[in-house]
């Protein structure tokens, strides 16, 4: 069914309003509704180009207009240390920021014990980079070498067979696909997503090394050091995805939006004063984890928390939640 707000459809309010809608659709909601749950299925958003011309679409505030860039800040933050501590998170790493840039951290400058799927957020934004430089479309369609091939817990993409970026991108981030990354990676290369990474700014966050699923590695080009990235870095490129910086996030935003593994931020914000908006989860034997987007008393909020224990999924989600709660009754950290 269409968005609608106070009876009226998104397209009929804009008309209203008289602004210049945006050539494609705007967003959609598929909804079903069974005895034991409601699931969303997103059909399509495009928040960056509708943002400025509606103020009350999710990821309109202040300081979100395209191409704007935010000058960000991290501070360490005693009251973090202790969400995380009343959480039972003992090894935890937490980044929160206004979507100004502004970012209160504990321990958010350094590693995991792995990067797990986290990862697949540096990597779709050199994928990015590197199709907006050359004009390469997003239907153009890539061949999954079978030397790609793991085991996945969502996707049913297939080796040996070929897909569009636009649908590899959305596996990678919406279903987890370690297939799809793997590809990804030999498409770009190592040193391209690397330089790219330290060009944008995160010199800790490295892609070194392809993602294994239950048991079967890659047979080609496995990597050549482990993955890393930090929930500051994380949390750093979720701001630019999530301010628009380029034109090209809008694609980032969307697929968030309909990520698969709602266990962690949606599952808190579920039960929190605040309003999921999109997420990327990550997890293995050595870390549970995530870094999502959500509005809180109408402003924008990135959240990043991992711990060293891919057990923690109940503490992370205690913890966001108590984040989230945090902010809507002092306005911040």
């Amino acid at each position: 069914m269409p968005y609608q707000i106070a009876g009226q459809s998104l397209a009929a309010l804009i008309s209203i309003l008289g602004v210049t809608p945006p050539p494609a659709a705007l967003a959609s909601y598929a909804i079903f509704v069974s005895s034991t749950k409601e699931v969303v299925l997103p059909i399509h958003l495009q928040p960056c180009a509708i943002a400025n011309a509606i103020p009350y679409l999710p990821y309109k505030t202040k300081n979100n207009n395209s191409n704007k860039k935010a000058v960000i800040k991290f501070s360490s933050s005693k009251k973090l240390a202790k969400i995380a501590s009343d959480s039972n998170l003992n090894s935890a790493r937490i980044t929160v920021c206004e979507i100004s840039g502004k970012c209160w951290n504990y321990q958010g400058d350094r590693p995991p014990q792995s990067a797990a799927s986290l990862i697949k957020v540096p990597i779709a934004i050199a994928l990015l980079q590197k199709l907006s430089k050359n004009n390469i479309n997003l239907d153009k369609t890539i061949y999954i070498d079978p030397s790609n091939f793991t085991e996945e817990d969502y996707s049913s993409i297939k080796a040996g067979k070929s897909y569009t970026f636009q649908y590899l991108l959305t596996e990678m981030i919406a279903r987890s696909s370690n297939i799809a990354t793997n590809q990804i990676i030999d498409y770009l290369g190592w040193n391209y997503i690397n330089q790219v990474l330290d060009n944008l700014g995160y010199p800790t966050t490295q892609v070194g090394y392809k993602l294994t699923g239950e048991s079967t590695k890659p047979t080609k080009n496995r990597g050549f050091g482990a993955n890393r990235v930090t929930s500051n870095e994380l949390s750093a490129m979720m701001i630019q995805i999530y301010n628009c910086e380029n034109p090209e996030y809008n694609t980032l935003i969307d697929i968030f939006n309909q990520q698969v593994d709602r266990e962690l931020g949606f599952d808190a914000l579920k039960t929190s004063a605040g309003r999921w908006l999109g997420e990327k989860t990550g997890e293995n034997s050595k870390v549970r984890g995530a870094t999502l987007a959500a509005e809180i008393k109408g402003k924008t909020y990135i959240i990043t928390v991992t711990e060293d224990n891919g057990k923690s999924a109940s503490k992370v989600r205690d913890c966001i939640g108590k984040i989230v709660d945090y902010i809507a009754q002092n306005g911040g950290i």
